[in-house]
């Protein structure tokens, strides 16, 4: 499952990454029983839930996406398309930056 570098790098870095871990640290003690079973088992149950339910939300999304960005990359009309798009976007988002100012009231 996890033969290319780039597979296992990302693994890693969503296992360890500091907004993740900050939110189980915060969020999931909420759900933990002191009166149950050990503490730290109910956090680990917790958190292996919840990557675990990100691992399905994210895989899904990405197959998704993977799956439709081939389809579309098959058909050089959209390409075109896209990309002109997206240049219409650059320059509209120029345009605004040159033209909106500091926000700042002038002084007279």
């Amino acid at each position: 499952m996890l033969g290319r570098p780039q597979q296992r790098e990302g693994l890693i870095s969503n296992a360890t990454n500091s907004k993740s871990l900050l939110f189980r640290f915060a969020f999931l003690p909420q759900f933990v029983s002191p009166n149950g079973c050990s503490v730290a088992s109910q956090l680990f149950v917790l958190g292996l839930t919840q990557k675990a339910s990100g691992l399905v939300v994210q895989g899904s999304g990405a197959l998704a996406s993977g799956a439709a960005g081939g389809r579309l990359a098959r058909r050089p009309a959209f390409l075109i398309w896209q990309e002109c798009c997206t240049g219409l976007v650059m320059v509209g988002l120029g345009l605004r930056m040159l033209f909106a100012g500091d926000g700042r009231p002038t002084r007279t």
